[in-house]
């Protein structure tokens, strides 16, 4: 494969990285297959047998309702000729006529109640009992297809995603977890800002590098107190007199349903997801873009948008001349480019214009104006040395790949749903790295290699502890009395090793019903007290300690060892309430937990620890 085809990501999508990933998706999955000695047509014909026996189930289960349906049907029109038979005799009509009308509903209703007792019942036991038994029998061949898949289900890790993208773009190095040495280098040599930010807490984060500059791929939690609008509502009514059409005076009450609001503050918690990257490229270049809103558009409507909108370029840079700004805006050329990228913000211009040269600005044009990805979706910010690329399709994309996504007892539908997933995962990953990729600049500065001879305070980053955190219930940590979600925040105590002790910070909010009585006209002509009932929220927080290990196991070799009663009595004997969270060789514990009896039952070589520090 050309290495300069990622100079173009979109091409490079359509032509070779689409396709290429779904192939080492699917040779991916066959080798899993193979290592874990599934038995495939075995695996096949439990779950032709299953899907058998559950249309069987299906077929009598419809019967089952049919005959249900009926019985009620049945029920209710024996109560119903019975109520004739009684109103029979309120007819005005001859009393032999009462009598025969009576005597043809009681006939009716002993019909339909020998018709429930001598069939219905009948029928319905047993279909009902042959219902039982086939899904029994689903049951039962459920869990032989999942014993079947139980050494392949074994064998999903975290890493699948990332390790089939590193093969297919050599270039793309990701990190198996986001360690302290990369965060400092992030901090030292890209200005990027260390995580203090008591409004947020990093629920997931994936670290790694493209030719050496380093990214990171991050959801977060946020937290900000915003105005929230509550509603009430009273009932009230009134007696109105009126005049009607004969000139009598009467009277009619009348009902309203009054609404009032009031507006208090009130904590809110969201969730964001962002692409961070270090490059030296244009170091001392900001700007930003948000999305245009032209995607969809035909090529005719780009091109009307554009005549239309040039002459808005040349505006803009008169007023800014005029304005005597220190950084002037001078459009590029390609008026495309500059109407729908949109950076107007920069401050730059010479080193603005060495990153989007004539070629950058077609892969930008390209990317938002293409139907392929995601269209024009995304959000860049450029400060400094630090990209930041935001993607509405990012937000709701889970990157974890929690190894149980790919659980099931059926071989064929496994392989669809693995093959599926990966393709998604890659396509959403790819279109947030695309903008960055566009620009050649980027690929061809290459991350000078810094080491630090210096000791590290910790051994993984303070985003790897909030991720670990943030992986086991909030209620483990916040207060008792919290009524709200929490931030989690965490302060190095100790590192032991490769062992980290942390201090967790829960921040979250009880709360106080209020209620504020506000006042409103009714239809009556007079202002009525709305009750509007609300909450006022008081700040709350509470410390743990957790630790956070790395024991280099695999998902299969943790889980084969929790087997063993070494490392289950550990945990429930060294944790809090047994409580532990196990992902991409990292464990972590609430309480204290010891090193050194983790190596032992791992194995580990005991010199790594002194290695290391």
């Amino acid at each position: 494969m050309n290495d300069d085809i990622l100079l173009e990501p979109l091409k490079a999508y359509n032509s070779y990285y689409k396709a290429a990933v779904n192939d080492e998706a699917g040779l991916f999955f066959d080798e899993l297959v193979k290592k874990a000695g599934t038995d495939v047509g075995t695996n096949k014909a439990t779950i032709k047998n299953m899907k058998k026996k559950q249309a069987e189930a299906d077929k009598v289960g419809n019967k089952l309702a049919g005959y249900k349906t009926g019985k009620v049907f049945a029920i209710i029109g024996c109560v119903v000729f019975f109520l004739a038979a009684i109103i029979a005799f309120l007819i005005p009509v001859e009393l032999v006529f009462q009598i025969l009308i009576a005597v043809a509903s009681i006939l009716v209703a002993v019909g339909l109640i020998l018709l429930i007792v001598l069939s219905l019942n009948k029928k319905i036991k047993h279909q009902q009992a042959l219902h039982d038994k086939l899904m029994n029998e689903v049951k039962e061949l459920s869990s032989l297809a999942y014993k079947q898949m139980a050494s392949l289900n074994a064998l999903y890790d975290w890493s699948i995603p990332t390790t089939i993208i590193e093969k297919v773009i050599p270039i793309l190095d990701f990190d198996k977890y986001f360690d302290a040495r990369k965060y400092i280098g992030l901090v030292k040599n890209y200005g990027f800002s260390e995580l203090n930010d008591s409004n947020t807490s990093t629920l997931f984060v994936q670290s790694g590098t493209i030719l050496g500059n380093p990214f990171l791929l991050q959801k977060e939690k946020v937290h900000a107190i915003v105005n929230k609008t509550y509603t009430g509502t009273r009932v009230i009514t009134w007696t109105e007199y009126y005049t009607d059409s004969e000139g009598h005076r009467r009277s009619r009450t009348r009902t309203q349903t009054l609404t009032a609001t009031a507006v208090h503050p009130a904590p809110e918690y969201t969730r964001h997801v962002a692409l961070i990257y270090g490059n030296d490229a244009g170091p001392d270049l900001s700007f930003s873009r948000v999305p245009s809103n032209m995607s969809g558009l035909s090529e005719k409507e780009y091109d009307k948008y554009v005549r239309n909108h040039t002459d808005d370029l040349q505006k803009r840079a008169e007023r800014s001349i005029k304005n005597k700004d220190k950084n002037p805006f001078t459009p590029l050329a390609n008026s495309e480019f500059e109407l729908l990228f949109g950076a107007y913000d920069r401050d730059h211009n010479v080193q603005y214009r060495l990153l989007f040269t004539p070629l950058a600005q077609v892969n930008q044009v390209n990317l938002i104006k293409s139907n392929e990805g995601f269209g024009d979706d995304y959000f860049f910010q450029k400060r400094k040395k630090i990209n930041i690329i935001t993607s509405t399709h990012s937000q709701s994309f889970d990157y974890s790949a929690n190894p149980n996504i790919y659980y099931s007892n059926d071989v064929e539908w496994a392989k669809r749903n693995f093959v599926g997933y990966i393709n998604y995962y890659f396509k959403h990953i790819y279109f947030d790295f695309a903008p960055l990729l566009s620009i050649p600049l980027y690929q061809q500065m290459k991350s000078i290699d810094y080491i630090y001879g210096e000791d590290t305070p910790s051994n993984y980053s303070v985003y790897e502890h909030e991720v670990f955190a943030n992986s086991f219930s909030d209620s483990l940590f916040k207060d008792e009395r919290s009524i709200t979600e929490a931030i989690l925040k965490t302060r190095v105590i100790a590192k032991d090793g490769l062992n980290d002790q942390v201090e967790v910070v829960a921040y979250s909010y009880r709360g106080e019903p209020r209620v504020d009585y506000v006042s409103v006209m009714g239809g009556d002509g007079k202002l009525h007290s709305v009750p509007v009932h609300w909450t006022e929220y008081f700040p709350l927080e509470k410390t743990n300690v957790m630790s956070l290990r790395d024991v280099s196991a695999s998902r299969f070799d943790f889980e084969s060892k929790l087997n063993d009663n070494r490392l289950s009595n550990y945990i429930h004997s060294s944790t809090r309430d047994g409580h532990y969270s196990f992902q991409r060789g990292l464990i972590a514990t609430l309480g204290v937990m010891s090193g050194n009896d983790l190596d032992s039952i791992f194995q580990k070589d005991k010199e790594i620890s002194k290695e290391v520090n």
